[in-house]
């Protein structure tokens, strides 16, 4: 079995870092959820190939970088912590509006690009498909918007950090782009985009579990549950 040698790696060091999880666990989930069919044959890509563990070495390297940098973080000792006695405040919104305007003006673009130049309705995939893979070529606008849509991530993600200080209205309007970006894979029939919104989701509420474990100010800060978040996306995306 290929990359069986990155899995190992990738189970340790989440064994070693399950004190402090954070950063150090959304990397070894996501990397988890992408080795772990491809190792046991679920998926199988032709031109992949691990001649003598090779590659698994290059990815184990790749990864150990970035472990390496969180554990200097992690290990070298502060006086004062000023992420520790920080308040629950709500960090500047300039680059989240930057980033919602950038999406929602992407998504406009796909949509555009696809009232013009698309010729099969949502109620046929399967005609949808097609002409989406027998296309010669993609217009200005197509990629424009495949390239703006990414921004609503951003967005997205911070809504997910700081939803209980932002409140429901912001929040929805802050997610609103979101549609953009699911648009790339509904108007081609593909479903990619659901998917990772969900480890998208799944990463982030991981991530901010740790962080409110390590500040007293936003553990006692009322906080919606993770779990019914992750299974309401979830649904959502699947749905």
């Amino acid at each position: 079995m290929m990359l069986w040698p990155v899995i190992l790696f990738v189970v340790i060091v989440m064994w070693l870092s399950r004190r402090v999880k954070g950063p150090l666990w959304a990397t070894g989930i996501a990397w988890l959820v992408s080795l772990v069919p491809i190792t046991t044959g679920l998926l199988d890509f032709a031109t992949l190939t691990d001649p003598d563990y090779k590659y698994s070495l290059v990815l184990i390297g790749l990864i150990g970088s970035y472990v390496a940098g969180a554990a200097i973080f992690y290990l070298i000792p502060r006086t004062t912590d000023q992420s520790m006695t920080a308040s629950a405040t709500l960090p500047p919104l300039n680059i989240v509006w930057l980033c919602w305007a950038v999406g929602l003006l992407g998504a406009g673009l796909v949509l555009t690009d696809f009232i013009v130049f698309g010729s099969s309705g949502l109620s046929d995939l399967a005609a949808l498909r097609d002409t989406y893979i027998e296309k010669t070529g993609v217009s200005i606008l197509a990629q424009l918007g495949a390239v703006m849509t990414w921004a609503c991530l951003y967005s997205y993600i911070f809504v997910l950090l700081y939803r209980h200080l932002l409140g429901p209205v912001r929040s929805l309007i802050l997610v609103l782009p979101i549609a953009g970006y699911f648009l790339l894979s509904l108007l081609s029939a593909g479903r990619q985009a659901a998917f990772q919104m969900m480890l998208a989701t799944v990463l982030t509420v991981t991530a901010a579990a740790a962080r409110r474990s390590l500040r007293p100010t936003l553990a006692a800060a009322k906080v919606p549950r993770s779990r019914f978040l992750i299974i309401s996306v979830s649904t959502l995306m699947i749905g």
